[in-house]
């Protein structure tokens, strides 16, 4: 049961879409601390079928250099919510990011994805991104870059002719 929705090329063109540059590898935005140390606002990997998600939470600066976690939607949305990080771009990024991860890492979305798949309902599965989407939409509901990305992403998911999770 794969399911394929989304590949990573896909978001990280959207995120250097977010930032104006031309190659998702230039994915990054720095700050600094109170040390004068070139902070990043936020660490991805994806290796081995597993995504790792943090963000550097810009509550605690300047006095205090600490990277959140974002494991699931939920995290994503709270660190929105919350201003844990901020910028037009980057709220883009990490909702972007953080639905990369839950639809990729988070076990339950997973499960859930897979037994949606078992059934070869792609109407199904596109469904349950597409509400995933909306969620994250209502963390910040004025951030129109947010809601861009999220009818991007829409976009792609719509034309999601096949599911599989390979790529």
């Amino acid at each position: 049961n794969n399911v394929k929705l989304i590949n990573f090329k896909e978001i990280f063109s959207i995120c250097g879409i977010l930032l104006n540059t031309n190659t998702s590898s230039n994915i990054k935005q720095t700050m600094s601390n109170n040390k004068g140390d070139n902070l990043r606002s936020l660490t991805f990997s994806f290796e081995n079928g597993t995504a790792k998600f943090t963000v550097l939470d810009q509550l605690a600066l300047p006095h205090e250099t600490t990277y959140v976690p974002i494991l699931n939607i939920q995290d994503a949305w709270d660190a929105i919510r919350s201003m844990r990080i901020r910028g037009a771009p980057l709220i883009a990024i990490v909702a972007v990011l953080g639905l990369a991860v839950d639809l990729t890492s988070n076990a339950a979305t997973v499960s859930e994805l897979d037994r949606i798949a078992a059934a070869d309902d792609v109407e199904g599965v596109k469904t349950f991104v597409f509400q995933k989407m909306d969620y994250l939409k209502t963390s910040r509901p004025t951030a129109v870059n947010l809601f861009n990305a999220m009818e991007e992403l829409k976009g792609i998911v719509d034309n999601a002719e096949n599911v599989s999770r390979e790529d």
